[in-house]
């Protein structure tokens, strides 16, 4: 480990080379990551996420800073990095990396993607676009639990919503294309592939479920699988 050559000074003079990895991890999953973020993911990253340090990092070419000031994602050479180390799955990140600019709604979601990494199971977070033409859904993320007491996962889709025109409705019609996916053989074909992608084991058809929670202000009964709270938990 003290082999490696330090990313940051930070990490030559106490070997936090780990911080500088998680930090990389840590943003790649989330996407969009703004400096004041990052200690609420890790207390410790305190150590390394000054902004001159971030941007220290953009220079070397693993981060990039998005047109919106002081918000960062992940390059793709932090994949090769993260690989190296064995330690980190880089089948659990997003291969491509995130095309947006961190506008205030992508950083909602970090906001919510933050609270969901905190829970005991979390496993991971996935960003599928498999059922955009099929169902007319782009989920925000999809949620992987893995109860390693239970021995069971959990998967759940992430909508982060905030209010606009027409809100109700547009709810209610996510609510009819998630019912509709649940019982359309298309998310048994994209979890298989996806479960040997990310070391789950496949379930049974028959008990291949998921749920979806709607993280906002709004307060509706969708019936069993639907969720809303103004924060994940």
């Amino acid at each position: 480990m003290d082999k490696v050559k330090p990313i940051l000074q930070t990490s030559a003079k106490n070997r936090s080379y780990k911080l500088v990895w998680d930090l990389f991890y840590k943003t790649r999953l989330l996407k969009y990551v703004h400096h004041e973020q990052y200690t609420s993911i890790r207390n410790t990253f305190s150590k390394v996420n000054a902004e001159k340090k971030l941007r220290h990092l953009c220079q070397e070419g693993y981060l990039e800073e998005c047109e919106k000031a002081k918000v960062f994602i992940a390059t793709d050479k932090v994949l090769p990095v993260l690989k190296e180390l064995k330690e980190y799955n880089i089948n659990l990140l997003p291969k491509s990396k995130p095309t947006g600019k961190g506008d205030i709604n992508e950083l909602l979601n970090t906001r919510a993607f933050i609270q969901a990494i905190k829970h005991p199971d979390f496993y991971t977070l996935l960003y599928p676009t498999d059922f955009r033409e099929s169902h007319n859904l782009i989920p925000d993320a999809l949620l992987v639990l893995n109860s390693k007491e239970e021995k069971k996962y959990k998967l759940i889709f992430l909508e982060v919503e905030a209010k606009k025109p027409n809100w109700i409705n547009t709810l209610v019609s996510k609510r009819e294309n998630y019912s509709k996916l649940s019982k359309d053989y298309r998310f048994y074909d994209y979890w298989k592939t996806t479960s040997e992608k990310i070391g789950i084991p496949m379930c049974d058809i028959s008990k291949l479920k998921f749920s979806v929670n709607f993280i906002c202000t709004l307060k509706k009964d969708f019936g069993t699988g639907f969720k809303f709270s103004e924060l994940f938990g």
